[in-house]
Order: structure tokens, then C-alpha cells, then sequence
């Protein structure tokens, strides 16, 4: 899967990458998860998350299984541009 990923990103560049964030409805906390890699101009972001969602959803709990585990299969699924974790750690809203 990283090869995958990686081989996207570079032929795509970071405009086809997306960082994932995981949110239990009932808090304020987003957790981030992961990225996502998609082919331009066949998969739409909206298309990619949908198909990993069991994933995300999977690979969030495991990470974040007290603040994320309860919530499984209720979790909101939110993107942000590639590369902008620290962003969002600092709760920038240009992200």
C-alpha cells in the first residue's frame, strides 16, 4: 500500500494527495489517520474515501482506540490538503 501511495504521489504530486482526519461526532477533537493518494481525472477525492472508508475507519480505531473505538462506523471522515499537519495542529483556518 506505502508503494502504491508513494508511486501516485509522485507521479501525480501533492495535488492528488489528501491528509485524513478521523472525528467522533460527539467531540471537538479531529484525529489524523493518515493520507490519501488518488489518480487525477479517474478517482475523485470523495470516490477514494468511499472506498477506503472501512479502512480509515479500521486503521483510526486502532491508532486511537480510546478516543475513536467507541465510535466506530459513526465517525466523520474530513481531508485536508497534503503535507499540512502542522496546520492543523496549531488549528490554522487557511488549511
Amino acid at each position: 500500500q506505502r508503494k502504491i501511495y508513494e508511486d501516485i504521489r509522485k507521479a501525480g504530486g501533492k495535488e492528488v494527495v489528501n491528509d485524513v482526519y478521523l472525528r467522533d461526532p460527539k467531540q471537538s477533537t479531529f484525529w489524523f489517520v493518515g493520507k490519501i493518494a488518488r489518480c487525477t481525472g479517474t478517482t475523485s477525492l470523495d470516490y477514494a474515501v468511499l472506498r477506503q472508508l472501512n479502512l480509515i475507519e479500521e486503521h483510526g480505531t486502532r491508532l486511537r482506540p480510546v478516543e475513536l473505538g467507541r465510535s466506530f462506523r459513526k465517525l466523520q471522515v474530513w481531508v485536508a490538503p497534503a503535507d499540512t499537519e502542522l496546520e492543523m495542529s496549531q488549528n490554522n483556518p487557511t488549511v
